[in-house]
C-alpha cells in the first residue's frame, strides 16, 4: 500500500528572538539546534505583535491572541481558502486573563470585574479575534489539554491528515505570572507561536507521516540509523547525544519546556529546508513516537 505523505508549508515562527525563517536558518548554521541551551536574551515579551493589526480591538487582545494572530497572518493562513479549517493548540489558553480575573475577585476583593476579561478568557478567544478582524467564517477549533496538549496534537493530526486534504495549524502559549505558582514541575516557559498549513501530498513521496507510535525507547533506537538526522525533544536529545553517527537536533533552544513543542519540532525540517530523511521523535508518558519526514 502506498504511504500517504502530508507536506507543511507557509510556516511562521515567532518568539522574543525570532521573527523570520532567515533567523532560524542562521541559528541552525551556528549550531544552536545542536545543543540543549537557551539564549540569555530569550524574554517573556515579544515586540511588534500589534504592528499588523489595523483595528483598536488590538488593545483588548492578550499576548496569546496577538501571537496567534501574527503567526497565522504571516504563516498558515496567509493563503487561506474559505474551506480551510483552522486548529489552535494551546496548553494553557488565556491563562493570564483568567489569572487577572482570579486576582480581582480573590486577592483584590473587587466588587466589579471588567466584562472584557470574561469573554477574553475562553479557549477559542484567539481564533475569535482572528476571524472577526479578518471577516473570515472558517471553521475553527481550539484544543487545550494542559501539559497533555502535545499528545492531543499528535492524536488529532493522525486523524485529520486522513480526512482533510488541507488545513491550518497554529500553536502557542503566552507568558503569565501564574506559572510561578507551579510547584510540582520546574518548567521553563517562554511565549512562542508557530503556524503553518498542512497539505496532503498525493503526487510525490515527500512530506511527513507517523511511522511509529506507543513504542518503547528500544524500538526508537533501533529505527534511527536509517535516517540522515534526528530531531528530538530535550529528554530524548540528552539520551542520544554522542551516541549517533547522524545529525542530532532539538527545537528546545527556541521553545524551552513548552508542552506543545512537538508542533514546532515537526515543522523544523520544513522551516530549515533539511533535505533527505529525518526522524522527528518524542514521548508522552513513557511511550514514544516517530514521524518520518522526507524533503
Amino acid at each position: 500500500m502506498k504511504q500517504e505523505f502530508t507536506y507543511i508549508k507557509d510556516i511562521h515562527f515567532i518568539n522574543s528572538n525570532v521573527s523570520s525563517l532567515d533567523t532560524l536558518k542562521e541559528m541552525y548554521s551556528n549550531g544552536v539546534f545542536s545543543r540543549v541551551q537557551l539564549s540569555d536574551t530569550l524574554s517573556q515579551e515579544i515586540s511588534g505583535l500589534t504592528d499588523n493589526i489595523k483595528t483598536p480591538l488590538k488593545r483588548r487582545m492578550s499576548q496569546l491572541s496577538l501571537g496567534a494572530f501574527e503567526a497565522l497572518q504571516q504563516g498558515g493562513a496567509k493563503n487561506l481558502r474559505e474551506e480551510d479549517e483552522i486548529y489552535l493548540f494551546t496548553s494553557f489558553a488565556e491563562i493570564d486573563t483568567s489569572n487577572k480575573i482570579i486576582a480581582d475577585l480573590e486577592l483584590n476583593n473587587s466588587k466589579l470585574v471588567s466584562p472584557v476579561l470574561f469573554h477574553n478568557s475562553v479557549h477559542n478567544t484567539p481564533l475569535g479575534y482572528y476571524t472577526i478582524i479578518n471577516k473570515y467564517q472558517n471553521y475553527c477549533l481550539a484544543v487545550s489539554d494542559g501539559i497533555n496538549t502535545g499528545k492531543s496534537f499528535v492524536d488529532l493530526i493522525k486523524f485529520l491528515v486522513k480526512v482533510n486534504p488541507e488545513f491550518v495549524i497554529v500553536g502557542g502559549d503566552e507568558y503569565s505570572s501564574f506559572y510561578e505558582l507551579e510547584i510540582k514541575h520546574d518548567y521553563c516557559l517562554f511565549p512562542n507561536f508557530v503556524s503553518y498549513k498542512m497539505i496532503r501530498n498525493e503526487n510525490e513521496q515527500k512530506g511527513f507521516f507517523l511511522k511509529l507510535e506507543n513504542v518503547t525507547w528500544k524500538d526508537i533506537e533501533k529505527s534511527l540509523p536509517e535516517y540522515d538526522r534526528v530531531i528530538a525533544d530535550k529528554e530524548s536529545f540528552l539520551a542520544l547525544d554522542g551516541k549517533l553517527e547522524t545529525e542530532l537536533l532539538t527545537e528546545y533552544p527556541i521553545v524551552a519546556d513548552s508542552p506543545i513543542s512537538i508542533i514546532t519540532r515537526l515543522s523544523l525540517p520544513f522551516m530549515l529546508e533539511l533535505s533527505g530523511k529525518t526522524a522527528v521523535i518524542g514521548q508522552f508518558g513513557g511511550k514514544y513516537f516517530l514521524f518520518e519526514v522526507i524533503i
